[in-house]
Order: structure tokens, then C-alpha cells, then sequence
């Protein structure tokens, strides 16, 4: 596992469920860091599909149980192939 204040705080904000601020934290750090434009990629795809569900939620569109369920589709599961895909991402 990664060990780093900013991955501290990304994964403390991330298990108080504030996962906009988490997010927010994440992409200026991979931002001013550069060394990883791919990962970047990838974070902001994910940054706008959690906007667009949480403008739902927002609406009326979506119920919270549903923002929830499409919330945790964005970001990598503990066993699944999206799992695979963003350690890969990683490397």
C-alpha cells in the first residue's frame, strides 16, 4: 500500500463518505505531481461520473440508495476485474 500523507487523508475522507473532497485532494496532488498522467485520466472520468450521479441525487433524479449503488461502480472493488485494472494502472 502506498504511504503518504495525501493518501492518508484521501483514505480517511473516503471512509467518512466525503468522497467529493477526497477526490478534490487527490486530483490537485496528481496534478502538481505530473509523474502519473494516466492515473489522472482515469481519476477525472471518475470525478465527472460521481458529479453527474450526486446532480441527480440532487434533483430528485436518483434516490440515495441508488446515488450510493452508482457511487461505489466508480471506484475499484476489493476483488473485481476493476480492481485489476486500476492496480495495473498503477505499475
Amino acid at each position: 500500500m502506498i504511504s503518504h500523507p495525501i493518501f492518508d487523508s484521501v483514505r480517511q475522507l473516503l471512509s467518512q463518505g466525503d468522497t467529493g473532497q477526497a477526490l478534490q485532494i487527490l486530483l490537485s496532488f496528481l496534478e502538481k505531481d505530473g509523474s502519473r498522467p494516466d492515473v489522472l485520466r482515469i481519476l477525472r472520468v471518475v470525478e465527472a461520473n460521481y458529479n453527474a450521479t450526486r446532480q441527480q441525487e440532487i434533483k430528485g433524479i436518483l434516490e440515495f440508495s441508488d446515488a450510493r449503488r452508482e457511487s461505489n461502480t466508480l471506484l475499484p472493488t476489493q476483488n473485481g476485474r476493476r480492481d485489476q485494472q486500476w492496480k495495473s494502472s498503477k505499475m
